[in-house]
C-alpha cells in the first residue's frame, strides 16, 4: 500500500502473447488508452495506483483494435457488448486510518482536572501537574506557537525554572469552562531573585483533550482570559 493509502496493481501479460501494443483500460482510467503496458525483462507490465475499498472492471486493448480479458483476474462479470470484463477485487483492502477523534471533555472531566490543577498548584506540587499533562502540551502567548513551550516536558521545566528564580504565585481562583479551565494566580516575585520585585494578577487558560491539559495560554487580562476558555458574557 502506497502512503498516501492506495494499492499498487500491477497488471502483466506474457511475453509469449504476439501484439505490437496493448494498453490497460477500465474503470479506474475511463476505459481510455492511457496506460500502455511496457516490455519489463519477461513480461509486459505496468503499474497503477488504485483506491482499495471497490472493485474495478477492466480489459486490455491489442494493437488498436481487439479486446481480451486478464485470465488471471479475481473474477470476472457480464458487459453490455454480450461478453465479459475481468476483476481486479480491492474491496477487502483498507484505505489509510482514519484520523483519531478527538471529543470534547465533559464538564465532569474539566471540574475533575479543575480539582486537581488547584491542589497541585496550592501545595506546588509539579510531579502531580505532570500527571494532567499531555506528552505535547503546549505553553505561551496567545495566538502564539512558536515561543513557550513545545511540549509536556519543556512545560515542566518552565514551572521548575519560575520557582527556582523565587517567584511564588497564590493560586485565587479556577473556573471549569467549555473544554478549558481559567488558572487565576496572584503571582509574587522576590525582590532578592533578580527582580525589582512585586505582585500582579496572571491567569492560565488551559485546554483540555482526552482528559488532559493540552494547550496553557498566559494571560495579563482576565477578561480576555475568561472569554478564551468560553466563560465570556
Amino acid at each position: 500500500m502506497a502512503a498516501d493509502g492506495s494499492v499498487l496493481v500491477t497488471f502483466e501479460l506474457s511475453s509469449d502473447v504476439a501484439f505490437d501494443s496493448v494498453f490497460v483500460c477500465g474503470e479506474f482510467n475511463g476505459w481510455t488508452h492511457s496506460h500502455p503496458l511496457d516490455f519489463e525483462g519477461d513480461a509486459f507490465r505496468t503499474t497503477l495506483k488504485l483506491k482499495p475499498g471497490r472493485a474495478y472492471r477492466f480489459r486490455y486493448f491489442f494493437d488498436g483494435g481487439r479486446w481480451e480479458n486478464d485470465w488471471a483476474a479475481d473474477s470476472y462479470v457480464r458487459n453490455e457488448f454480450g461478453g465479459e470484463d475481468s476483476v481486479v477485487d480491492l474491496t477487502a483492502l483498507n484505505g489509510p486510518p482514519p484520523p483519531p477523534v478527538h471529543l470534547p471533555p465533559s464538564q465532569e472531566q474539566v471540574a475533575l482536572v479543575a480539582e486537581t490543577v488547584r491542589a497541585a498548584l496550592q501545595g506546588g506540587d509539579i510531579g502531580a501537574l505532570a500527571d494532567l499533562l499531555d506528552p505535547n502540551a503546549r505553553w505561551g502567548p496567545p495566538g502564539d506557537d512558536l515561543s513557550g513551550c513545545h511540549d509536556r516536558e519543556e512545560v515542566l521545566a518552565w514551572y521548575r525554572r519560575t520557582l527556582a528564580a523565587g517567584v511564588r504565585a497564590e493560586l485565587t481562583e479556577v473556573l471549569a469552562g467549555a473544554g478549558a479551565i481559567v488558572v487565576g494566580l496572584q503571582v509574587e516575585v522576590c525582590s532578592d531573585a533578580g527582580h525589582p520585585g512585586g505582585s500582579s494578577p496572571r491567569w492560565q487558560v488551559m485546554s483540555l483533550r482526552e482528559g488532559r491539559i493540552a494547550d496553557i495560554r498566559g494571560f495579563d487580562d482576565r477578561e480576555m482570559a475568561m472569554e478564551s476558555a468560553g466563560l465570556g458574557e
